[in-house]
């Protein structure tokens, strides 16, 4: 178990020390009235953004090592239609943490 943790720790530890940068997208203005982050879906009119994050921590102390993981993800679906704008939206949360990090 304690390996286990161990392991955790070293591999946060590495991801947070060198972060692997995409370049972004090169996006067009199709959806930038529905704000930023937001790409057409090709044949459509319809916009969505894909949004999450990810959280761990790790405390060492006398009683030994503590962990907490948690983790979000959203997505945002907006189009245009006859009848008028059409908006759904859906965020996942998982894992333990403090509450006021929702």
């Amino acid at each position: 178990m304690f390996r286990a943790r161990a392991l955790l720790i070293f591999g946060v530890a590495a991801l947070g020390a060198a972060p692997a940068r995409a370049e972004p997208a090169p996006l067009d203005d199709a959806c930038s009235h529905k704000g930023p982050g937001f790409v057409q879906v090709p044949g459509t009119s319809t916009c969505v953004k894909v949004a999450g994050r990810a959280v761990a921590q790790a405390d060492a102390g006398p009683r030994g090592i503590r962990t907490r993981t948690g983790g979000a993800v959203s997505m945002d679906v907006r189009s245009d239609t006859e009848f008028g704008p059409v908006r759904g939206f859906v965020r996942l949360r998982v894992g333990q943490g403090d509450p006021r990090d929702r």
